[in-house]
């Protein structure tokens, strides 16, 4: 199986993969964020259903939930940059 860009760039070990990941933890954060609001545009502009009272009361529920796990990844991307410095300089030092 032959593997995309992206799927390497996403596995690599190094800061490409790093600030891969945190891109697309970025991206999804933003994209759970203004759900709602986007759902509310293409409900009026295309005349699809709008989310309803109970979801829209939920939704901060789930973007506290969305933020502990976003907070957790770049932890760990920052611990995993800080690791990778270490190595390099350990090696540069030899």
């Amino acid at each position: 199986m032959k593997l995309s860009k992206l799927d390497l760039l996403i596995s690599d070990n190094g800061f490409k993969g790093i600030v891969t990941r945190l891109i697309g933890v970025t991206l999804v954060y933003f994209g759970m964020l203004y759900l709602p609001d986007g759902v509310a545009w293409i409900s009026l502009h295309l005349g699809t259903a709008n989310l309803s009272a109970s979801q829209l009361e939920k939704h901060p529920a789930v973007m506290y939930v969305v933020r502990i796990f976003v907070g957790a990844m770049f932890l760990l991307e920052f611990l995993k940059a800080l690791r990778l410095v270490a190595r390099q300089r350990k090696g540069k030092g030899e």
